[in-house]
């Protein structure tokens, strides 16, 4: 899984009413793990060392490295997945830029316990957030009230990641009119998620 022709990976969804923004099955990304890890530059190195919790250290692994081969495919192979280079912003928000490229791609990736949400946008901020929902109990998708709080929650997260003011922004609703924010539910090999998408337009 090295070129721009492998992706979307297996199971992969692309969601269609967020253009760039792809969920993916953590248990169908994890055999390619081994080919990620050369691709990643020291930065993303440096951040994975400092990882202790396995299932997280796994999560960031797999996430950067879904994210390379999406921006191999948006250059059709020109620029190769190992050779984009992690960028930080004031605000800590994370963007890819190829070597002597202008503008880095805008950037975003979230994960629950069995699937990656990853976005990418050349035009416009993007922030992503994906929670699973759960088959049965109070807090399923058969309880409305508790849908309708997934649905805000990821929406929140969405939006923090998007204008880089994090997890502890006041609401759901984007501060920025500009701002696009939607979410949806999605199935996937089975499985229920609730992904939001929040993009800014630059």
């Amino acid at each position: 899984m090295s070129g721009a022709s492998s992706w979307p990976p297996p199971a992969a969804v692309e969601l269609g009413w967020a253009a760039g923004t792809w969920l993916v099955p953590i248990a169908a990304a994890r055999r390619f793990a081994r080919d990620f890890l050369p691709l990643l530059d020291e930065t993303e190195r440096a951040r994975l060392a400092t990882i202790s919790h396995p299932a997280r250290a796994e999560a960031y692994l797999l996430g950067h490295g879904l994210l390379r081969q999406a921006l191999s495919c948006r250059t059709h192979g020109v620029v190769g997945a190992g050779e984009w280079r992690l960028q930080v912003g004031a605000t800590g928000k994370p963007g890819f830029r190829a070597r002597g490229a202008g503008e880095p791609f805008e950037i975003s990736i979230a994960h629950c316990a069995t699937a990656i949400a990853l976005a990418v946008k050349e035009d416009a901020a993007v922030g992503v957030d994906v929670e699973e929902v759960e088959q049965g109990g109070a807090c399923c998708k058969d309880n409305p009230s508790w849908n309708l709080a997934l649905h805000a929650w990821t929406r929140r997260e969405a939006i923090g990641k998007c204008d880089g003011s994090g997890l502890f922004r006041a609401g759901c609703i984007a501060d920025d009119p500009a701002m696009l924010v939607d979410s949806g539910n999605v199935t996937l090999v089975d499985v229920e998620y609730v992904v939001a998408v929040a993009i800014l337009p630059r």
